[in-house]
């Protein structure tokens, strides 16, 4: 099918050609969008593959159908200025929601793509997200680095233990809330957070600091990603929430032996964006995640 410079893929068998262009156009919006563009290809449930394609622009369009759910995802290189590419992309979205059922339907957007975002606002598509994905590589100067890292005497990582489970909540909590209140978002910290964090300590991929008896911040790690980094908003802006950082780190690249690390951050946490970029990462990643709403 071609349709204004539009081309449909047979999604049960992709050339090597469309699926590295597919992985690379998906990668824009974050690598978990490429994760998931990557399991519904492996799972043959990649409804539609669309590839955008003219001497200015490459794009992709994917429709994934899981058995309560649609994913799609939209990344192009540049910019859309074209009201009949987009109509093309309204048109298959409205098809899509007429034909969903009770199915929950979430688009995932290259944020860089900010008319395609504006656009899906005014039809019924409600921003969960907008953030960055920062990364960083292993290199033999950052390996110098953090080995040379230790704690001050005052200073302690230690595992999870249950009986501090509701300061583990107080903390996520405290150290959140100036997010979500600008984001209008309320956190759901309960029982499930307290298993995700006995689960991760499970795999050694949690860790708290410490100061003498005082509860600092903590970190959860999900292999080479980072999952989280809390801090108490007390003690903020003091360096603790490099300490945490490097502690990371030295345990990602040193001790688990990953080649890189990657974490998200929501676009309005600026303070967090700094300790990043001031710590080696770069941005590799813009998104923006979206729930239809209707």
């Amino acid at each position: 099918m071609n349709n204004n410079n539009w081309i449909s893929c047979e999604t049960s068998n992709l050339t090597r050609q469309e699926k590295s262009l597919a992985i690379y156009m998906v990668r824009k919006i974050n690598r978990s969008a490429r994760k998931i563009f990557e399991q519904a290809y492996e799972g043959q449930f990649l409804k539609e593959c669309l590839m955008y394609d003219d001497k200015d622009n490459r794009g992709i369009m994917t429709v994934i159908e899981g058995e309560d759910y649609y994913s799609l995802q939209i990344s192009f290189e540049k910019d859309i200025n074209n009201y009949n590419t987009i109509r093309y992309m309204h048109d298959k979205i409205k098809s899509i929601i007429e034909m969903k059922g009770n199915k929950d339907l979430f688009l995932n957007l290259n944020a860089y793509n900010t008319t395609i975002i504006n656009y899906f606002r005014n039809y019924g598509f409600i921003q969960d997200s907008l953030g960055f994905e920062y990364s960083m590589n292993k290199t033999v100067q950052k390996i110098h680095e953090l080995s040379d890292f230790k704690l001050d005497d005052c200073l302690v990582f230690k595992k999870y233990e249950d009986r501090c489970s509701q300061d583990y909540l107080s903390l996520l909590e405290d150290s959140f809330r100036e997010q979500d209140q600008i984001c209008n978002e309320k956190s759901e910290l309960g029982e499930n957070t307290v298993l995700w964090l006995k689960k991760a300590d499970e795999k050694n991929n949690f860790g708290a600091l410490w100061k003498d008896n005082c509860l600092i911040g903590l970190y959860v790690l999900d292999g080479e990603y980072i999952s989280n980094i809390a801090v108490l908003s007390e003690y903020k802006g003091k360096g603790y929430g490099t300490i945490i950082l490097n502690h990371c780190l030295k345990d990602i690249f040193i001790n688990k032996e990953y080649n890189d690390t990657y974490l998200y951050v929501y676009a309005v946490n600026t303070k967090a964006q700094k300790l990043y970029l001031k710590n080696g990462f770069e941005v590799s990643a813009f998104y923006s995640e979206n729930t239809y709403n209707c």
